[in-house]
């Protein structure tokens, strides 16, 4: 049995010392090698950069309720020229890596030198080296039928180069390298925004809840909330730390709204509701207010808030990544984000039915439903509707976060 073991054992061996003394001794296995090196690191560059690319384009299109950077707009528009030069250079990539390879590049077309593999040879040579893979002359005649001839391909490229050594390769893998390198920069930075694993509790705009009698009624409000709805839901929350927000440019701009409320004559009817969101935009809600959403939801693209704290969990960051990372209670591993806020609902439209296309210029100040005007959309619950009610609004001025929370989806039974 060890003399099997062995055997077994040296045969890899045999066969890397072979790959080895093919490479030393082998131009052609050398550039065989080279260029299959090429062909992945390539594909994984590329794949890469998709995928970061998609990621921006995502967050751009996607992320609601959040006011973007100078920082932020410059890194989409970034991804979106990246996008295109990908598009441009896609025909490079299936170039070796030679960072000054000569390329005869015509406009839609591309000359570039591609594997010309003849199936029969290239079948028998696999054949002979499977039943021989120490032959050096297997290794050998295989390389040979990889061996590449000019081929054009296109009309994919419109860039047009010369043969005096334009850095092809070059170009493209430095277009993968620069988005890569925002995408880093921008992890970085927004770690630093975020308080670097320190969660809310270290935001620029939270403050620590210091009035024990305000924390333990935050406390008990939300509890509350939960019960009421508790039967709509197969589980529970926990809040696991609590903090104020401190912002006089968002508290001014509401007492404004107020005001302009008042003045006019517009009845008023402020209530406080939840707000589920992703870390980065409560970061964001905080700072600059909320921001109408670039998509429509059930009715309409307005701010959209919860009196139940079970609801408004299902948009955290801990419901859709469903972990349960061990870690600091105040860091934002450890569960999910959540807004109290102080809503102006004015006179609120009541409905029972979705309307996506909902037009709040239309639908709301004009009448166009009825002959009232209106300030705000609450979903009332049906049963072909919504679970629990929900409210809209369409002016980021009618709201103002109060608190934010960090929770924890439980179980139902948990005390």
């Amino acid at each position: 049995r060890g003399t099997h073991t062995m055997q077994h054992g040296a045969l890899p061996l045999a066969a890397t010392l072979c790959v080895v003394a093919l490479l030393v001794y082998s131009s052609e296995m050398r550039d065989a090698l080279l260029a299959a090196c090429s062909y992945i690191f390539h594909t994984v560059c590329l794949l890469g950069a998709i995928y970061l690319l998609l990621v921006y384009l995502a967050d751009f299109w996607i992320r609601t309720n959040t006011v973007r950077t100078g920082w932020q707009l410059l890194s989409y528009c970034y991804a979106v020229g990246a996008s295109f030069l990908l598009y441009l250079a896609s025909p490079l990539l299936a170039t070796p890596m030679s960072l000054f390879a000569p390329f005869v590049l015509e406009l839609g077309k591309v000359n570039i030198s591609l594997p010309a593999v003849d199936g029969d040879s290239f079948s028998e040579d696999l054949s002979t080296l499977a039943n021989n893979v120490t032959s050096s002359s297997a290794w050998i005649s295989l390389a040979s039928d990889l061996h590449g001839e000019e081929r054009q391909i296109g009309p994919l490229v419109i860039l047009v180069c010369d043969e005096s050594g334009c850095p092809g390769s070059l170009v493209a893998v430095s277009v993968l390298l620069l988005a890569t390198l925002v995408y880093v920069i921008q992890v970085v930075y927004e770690g630093l925004l975020l308080g670097c694993g320190g969660g809310a509790a270290v935001w620029r705009h939270t403050r620590e809840i210091t009035d024990l009698a305000e924390l333990e009624e935050l406390r008990n409000y939300v509890a509350r909330q939960c019960a009421a709805q508790a039967a709509n839901y197969s589980f529970s929350m926990a809040l696991t730390a609590s903090w104020k927000l401190d912002n006089p440019s968002l508290a001014e701009q509401f007492e404004s709204d107020q005001l302009k409320r008042d003045r006019a004559g517009k009845c008023s009817h402020v209530r406080r509701l939840f707000h589920g969101t992703t870390v980065k935009n409560a970061h964001s809600i905080m700072s600059d207010g909320f921001r109408l959403p670039l998509h429509r939801g059930m009715f309409g693209a307005g701010v959209y808030f919860a009196d139940c704290p079970l609801k408004s969990l299902q948009y955290t960051d801990y419901h859709f990544s469903r972990r349960r990372a061990p870690g600091v209670a105040h860091g934002p591993g450890y569960g999910g984000y959540m807004l109290v806020c102080d809503v102006e609902l004015g006179h609120a439209l009541k409905t029972q039915s979705a309307r996506p296309t909902f037009d709040p210029h239309k639908d709301l100040e004009n009448g166009s439903l009825d002959s009232q005007v209106y300030d705000s959309v609450e979903a009332v619950p049906s049963k072909v509707g919504v679970r629990v009610p929900e409210f809209v609004v369409f002016n980021e001025a009618q709201a103002l976060p109060r608190y934010i929370i960090a929770v924890q989806q439980v179980p139902k039974n948990d005390p």
